[in-house]
C-alpha cells in the first residue's frame, strides 16, 4: 500500500471518529429555568412583585382575597383572618444583649438600624390551575421570603354546558397591570378567574388581556362568571 493511500485511509478514519464524537448524546445538568418550565407545564404558577420602595418606612402588609360573581363583589375577604406581615424588622426591636450577638454581615442596613427587610412578595398557585373532573379548590401561597408565608384555600365553581353532564373546573391566572401603592387602599395583584363556555364554537375559553386593569375594566372580566382578586393593603406603622 502506497504512502498516499495510507494517508487517505488515516484521514477517512479520523473523519469518521470526529463525526461519531459529534453525534454522542451526553447527559447534562438541568437548570433552574428547566425546572421552572416543568412546573409551569404541571400548572404551578408564580408571580413576584417588587416592594423594595417601602423599605424606608415601617409598614404592615395585609393580604386579602376578594371574590366576584360576574360584576358583583360577593365577599371582600375570602382569606378569613388577617394575613398580615411587616415589611422590615428593626434592630431596636431586640434587647441590647441580642443586638450584640447579631453579626454585622447579617444586618440588612446597620446605619439605618434595619435588621431584615422585605424586597418582594410572591403569590403562587398550587396545585395545577387547570382542574378537570374533581378539582374543586386551589391553594394560593403568599410568601415574603424574609418574613414568612401563608396559604389560602379558594373554592372553584364548576362549569356546566349542554352535552357534558360532568362539571369542569378550569381556572387561569393573570397579573394586574403595574400600579402604585396607596396607603390604606387595597391594591390588586393577581386575578384567578374561571373559564366560560362559548356556545358558538363549543369550546371553553379564557381569552383576553394578558394584564388586568386595576379598576376591573378589562374585557375578560365581562365574560368570566367567577373570579378572585388577590391583593394587599399597606398601612404605615406608628413609631
Amino acid at each position: 500500500m502506497s504512502v498516499r493511500i495510507k494517508l487517505l485511509a488515516f484521514l477517512l478514519t479520523a473523519l469518521v471518529n470526529v463525526s461519531a464524537e459529534a453525534d454522542v448524546l451526553k447527559p447534562v445538568d438541568s437548570t433552574l429555568s428547566d425546572y421552572a418550565a416543568l412546573l409551569r407545564a404541571a400548572g404551578y404558577e408564580l408571580y413576584s412583585f417588587d416592594i423594595s420602595d417601602l423599605i424606608d418606612n415601617q409598614y404592615t402588609i395585609t393580604v386579602t382575597v376578594r371574590e366576584y360573581e360576574g360584576d358583583s363583589l360577593i365577599n371582600d375577604n375570602v382569606s378569613g383572618w388577617p394575613r398580615a406581615f411587616s415589611n422590615r424588622t428593626m434592630l431596636s426591636e431586640f434587647s441590647e444583649e441580642d443586638r450584640n450577638s447579631i453579626k454585622r454581615e447579617d444586618i440588612y442596613d446597620a446605619e439605618k438600624g434595619i435588621y431584615t427587610a422585605e424586597e418582594k412578595i410572591n403569590i403562587g398557585f398550587l396545585p395545577k390551575a387547570d382542574n378537570i373532573n374533581g378539582g374543586k379548590n386551589i391553594c394560593v401561597l403568599v410568601n415574603l421570603p424574609q418574613m414568612g408565608d401563608t396559604q389560602i384555600q379558594l373554592d372553584l365553581h364548576p362549569i356546566f354546558f349542554s352535552g357534558n353532564p360532568t362539571p369542569i373546573y378550569r381556572y387561569s391566572t393573570r397579573p394586574f397591570a403595574t400600579t402604585q401603592w396607596k396607603e390604606n387602599e387595597f391594591t390588586p395583584l393577581v386575578l384567578l378567574g374561571s373559564a366560560w363556555y362559548d356556545q358558538k364554537f363549543n369550546v371553553l375559553r379564557f381569552c383576553g388581556e394578558s394584564e388586568i386593569a386595576p379598576d376591573l375594566s378589562s374585557d375578560i372580566l365581562k365574560d368570566t362568571p367567577h373570579f378572585y382578586v388577590i391583593g394587599a393593603t399597606v398601612t404605615k406603622q406608628e413609631n
